[in-house]
């Protein structure tokens, strides 16, 4: 038995990664526009670039498309996780536990490392929302509503933006255990707690937030992003050219 759900989670791993590598902000672009994302504007095969680059009219169905991964993967995780089949007979559901986590990681890492873009992709941030969108609605307005001072007040551009954001919505996480009807997430609470500290809703965010971050420092560590930070500009991002 335990062999056999420890093999259900590998699939589900599996077939969150491939979920989240398929590209529709590039392949969409070529079929309606004849133009490859990643060689407009940031390069980044995103639905932000797509709307910067595309428009409107076929950016925002590919935002909306990036999200629904997100949201799509974690349903068909938490519903076929809920299973009676992986159901201990006293305690919490585990498996549900390591599949919910594990693969919202996945469905990150294949947004950011596509098979179908020789291993390139986007920053995942889209994944993150569509995700948030369904295990904690309330956690992502708040994430939405926090990028205003960010960008604003702070004068953060979007990538650092998004970055803090998410290492706040993580923080948030473990004191916002309200939920939608609509999934199970919530029914794995941590043993003794009084009722504000949501294990499960704070491991899925920790695991996106991991994908994300990973992402944003492999930049940094390559060179291609400089940053640095002073009270009168605010901080400073520059892309190198590559030689």
């Amino acid at each position: 038995m335990v062999q056999l759900n420890v093999l259900w989670v590998i699939l589900a791993c599996i077939s969150s990664y491939f979920i989240g590598s398929i590209p529709f902000s590039v392949w969409l672009g070529k079929l309606f526009y004849k133009k490859d994302l990643r060689e407009f504007h940031t390069k980044n095969p995103g639905g932000i670039n797509a709307i910067v680059t595309y428009g409107a009219t076929l950016g925002l169905p590919v935002l909306f498309l990036d999200f629904f991964k997100g949201t799509l993967t974690i349903l068909l995780l938490d519903k076929i996780f809920s299973n009676a089949h992986f159901e201990p007979a006293s305690g919490i559901n585990l498996w549900h536990i390591f599949a919910c986590v594990f693969g919202s990681l996945f469905c990150v890492l294949g947004h950011q490392y596509s098979p179908f873009l020789k291993f390139g992709g986007g920053q995942g941030i889209g994944i993150f929302v569509g995700v948030l969108f369904y295990v904690n609605p309330l956690i992502l307005v708040i994430f939405i509503l926090m990028m205003i001072p960010l960008m604003n007040m702070i004068k953060l551009d979007v990538s650092h933006a998004n970055i803090v954001d998410v290492i706040l919505v993580v923080l948030m996480s473990i004191f916002l255990p309200i939920g939608p009807p609509w999934n199970s997430i919530l029914n794995a609470w941590v043993k003794g707690s009084t009722g504000f500290v949501h294990m499960l809703l704070f491991l899925i965010c920790t695991a996106l937030a991991i994908g994300l971050l990973q992402k944003f420092l492999v930049k940094q560590i390559r060179g291609r992003r400089k940053w640095s930070f002073t009270f009168k500009k605010g901080p400073q991002d520059k892309i190198e050219s590559e030689q």
